[in-house]
């Protein structure tokens, strides 16, 4: 999962296993913790983390703004599923707990700690949809991985 605006990958911080890191973004290292799996559950689909095997999730299903998305074990809740949709060109994740997409809030060219962030609708704000959080490059959906 590459930033559009800074190229940079979704991963969880320092390759961290355990229920709680959080999600980042930082340049291409080729650690699996920059691999995300996509699974497909009824009406969206998860990501689960390649290294820890963890789902990404918005901490204790929240759903206010600018709220660090992490990992967790799977627990069945809302807060770990993810719609994915195209929008010019591009792929843009929606969390299905609150209808809010995983997009970056500070500087998209800088690298780690609280870059991937639960934010405001895209729809409900349009000046911010250049800061999605998207899955490239834009095309068939990405692969997904059947359990």
């Amino acid at each position: 999962i590459v930033n559009r605006n800074s190229g940079k990958l979704l991963e969880i911080a320092s390759a961290q296993l355990t229920d709680g890191a959080l999600a980042q973004q930082w340049g291409d290292t080729a650690n699996a913790c920059q691999i995300w799996n996509f699974h497909p559950v009824t009406g969206s689909t998860q990501l689960f983390n390649d290294n820890s095997g963890k789902l990404l999730e918005i901490p204790g299903a929240q759903t206010g703004n600018n709220v660090q998305a992490g990992q967790w074990g799977a627990t069945g809740n809302a807060t770990q599923n993810w719609n994915l949709t195209t929008s010019g060109g591009y792929w843009t994740l929606t969390n299905a707990n609150s209808g809010k997409v995983l997009a970056e809030m500070n500087s998209p060219q800088t690298f780690g700690r609280g870059k991937w962030l639960f934010s405001i609708s895209a729809t409900a704000h349009p000046a911010r949809a250049s800061m999605r959080a998207v899955v490239e490059p834009a095309g068939p959906p990405p692969m997904m991985i059947a359990s």
